[in-house]
């Protein structure tokens, strides 16, 4: 168990993502809670769930860090990169319960910048 541990902390250190890192350490404990043919599966129940979990924080981390700007709080905008490596800036303003896009479009929560590409990607 401790030796799983420790193996455990030197590889989450390298891992790059959340993602990742839920993965490693949800299999790692999935792994030390099985016996040996329950390991297994649990190893990789538990690092499933752990990458679905990251995956998720990850998500929540670029939406943050594409909003950009020290803008008012009723207005946010949102960089959205295009394929072909430029990025396209677009203003949210809050009406209400709502934020409204450019376009008129209005979202219940602040979209990410993969929500935004299809309608302003290029």
């Amino acid at each position: 168990m401790v030796l799983i541990i420790g193996l455990n902390l030197v590889l989450v250190s390298g891992c790059q993502t959340k993602a990742q890192t839920g993965a490693l350490v949800g299999g790692a404990a999935g792994a030390a809670v099985g016996d040996t043919k329950g390991a297994l599966i649990s190893g990789a129940l538990g690092a499933g769930g752990g990458y679905l979990v990251g995956r998720g924080m990850d998500k929540k981390d670029q939406s943050r860090e594409a909003v950009s700007g020290q803008q008012a709080p009723d207005t946010v905008t949102i960089r959205v990169p295009n394929e072909d490596g430029t990025v396209t800036p677009v203003t949210l303003k809050r009406s209400g319960d709502v934020w409204v896009g450019p376009k008129g479009e209005t979202y219940k929560t602040i979209p990410t910048s993969e929500e935004l590409r299809p309608t302003y990607g290029k």
